[in-house]
């Protein structure tokens, strides 16, 4: 599926999962790329301990770790991020220096 999507976009996104947590940081910057993001949502096997782990390894590296959640702060949503986890992916990106970029950013 990415193959034949990619054509038709300058970047893709896909998910981590548990067997592959690491694969959410960055690839080579440039077109064609598919960028693996942790899964942030609240109802995700991710913690705010392995979210900081990925944000500190990102820093480490002078990387970039890629990130992902759908409705904020809606509980009636199966996929939801709260508010708290946002201020606190806020606040490590800030402990650790890290800026956010849009994946726009990563393909020029």
């Amino acid at each position: 599926m990415d193959h034949a999507l990619m054509p038709y976009f300058k970047s893709l996104r896909a998910t981590t999962g548990k067997n592959n947590p690491n694969s959410c940081f960055a690839p080579n910057k440039g077109k064609d790329q598919i960028f693996r993001a942790l899964p942030v949502d609240m109802n995700s096997w991710a913690t705010n301990n392995t979210i900081e782990d990925h944000i500190r390894n990102a820093a480490e590296k002078h990387d970039c770790v890629f990130l992902y959640a759908h409705e904020i702060n809606n509980p009636l949503y199966k996929y939801n991020i709260s508010r708290d986890r946002l201020i606190f992916i806020a606040q490590m990106a800030k402990k650790y220096n890290l800026d956010f970029v849009t994946t726009s950013e990563m393909t020029n």
